[in-house]
């Protein structure tokens, strides 16, 4: 058994050191996916427009073409705002292409390509995909996402070094932002200029659960910071609870605890007096 483990050993190490001299030579590689719409970072539209949105692949350490084995890229948007236009999708040659909606209620559009031959050169600049929104949104401002986008490396489990970025349609700054109480009580969505702080709203409430908080997130990790968060778009914040009534007392409550503690002074100042009478006889 010993021998087994011994040898299975040796034979790991010299498997690594075979692959390590092409992982050092190609471990440089940097790309960028960059992502604009109409040649822009931030896009004025109205509602109606149609815009045309480009993801570009560029390798940045060096302008040489390189193997390409596996890539992808999501565009993260909200379908309330922007409908994909499915006919207007180009994409490059073996990059395929999806959009679905996600538990959010936002939609992502997939690229992704991948190859069963081993690797295809690619030029150090692609343009992966071409594909155009129609504008939903009467107001406000929504942000694209370009996220998860990854170069695969030789071994096929890591991925190069890559950036991305968003960009932001533009209808007008009144933004709208929306409250999802999971469960409590319903609040009206309110209008908030863009780059201003959200006023915050009375807590909701709910039978059985104490209130924790508002996050930006279905998942609730991150949590909203009313006192320096800005709103820059259109955007839903999701309740948080923790089972449990709140300790909290009612203003009822208090106003009972003090007229008891009145009266329980009152009696107090009224035995000292008496005591003190009797003193004096």
């Amino acid at each position: 058994m010993k021998n087994l483990l011994a040898l299975l050993l040796i034979l790991t190490i010299l498997a690594l050191s075979c692959a390590a001299p092409a992982l050092a030579v190609d471990g440089e590689r940097s790309y960028e996916f960059r992502l604009s719409i109409d040649d822009q970072l931030q896009k004025n539209a109205e509602s109606g427009q149609l815009i045309t949105a480009t993801l570009l692949l560029k390798r940045t350490d060096k302008n040489e073409s390189a193997l390409m084995r596996a890539m992808q890229a999501e565009i993260e948007y909200d379908g309330s705002f922007l409908e994909l236009v499915e006919s207007s999708v180009i994409t490059a040659r073996g990059v395929e292409w999806t959009d679905m909606a996600r538990r959010t209620g936002d939609r992502a559009f997939y690229l992704n390509y991948l190859s069963l031959s081993g690797g295809e050169e690619w030029e150090s600049e692609v343009v992966m995909g071409v594909f155009q929104f129609k504008v939903l949104g009467e107001q406000g401002v929504s942000t694209i996402h370009a996220v998860n986008c990854l170069v695969s490396a030789p071994n096929g489990v890591d991925s190069y070094r890559c950036v991305s970025n968003d960009v932001q349609v533009i209808v007008s700054t009144e933004c709208t932002v929306r409250f999802e109480s999971n469960g409590g009580t319903e609040l009206e969505s309110v209008t908030v200029q863009y780059g201003e702080k959200l006023p915050r709203p009375a807590d909701p409430k709910r039978k059985g659960y104490s209130f924790a908080g508002w996050y930006k997130d279905l998942d609730r990790t991150e949590l909203w910071d009313f006192d320096n968060d800005v709103v820059r778009g259109n955007m839903t914040l999701y309740a948080a609870w923790t089972e449990g009534e709140s300790a909290a007392i009612s203003s009822s409550a208090v106003t009972g605890i003090g007229i008891v503690g009145l009266l329980l002074a009152a009696a107090l100042v009224f035995i000292i007096n008496r005591l003190r009478k009797k003193r004096e006889e």
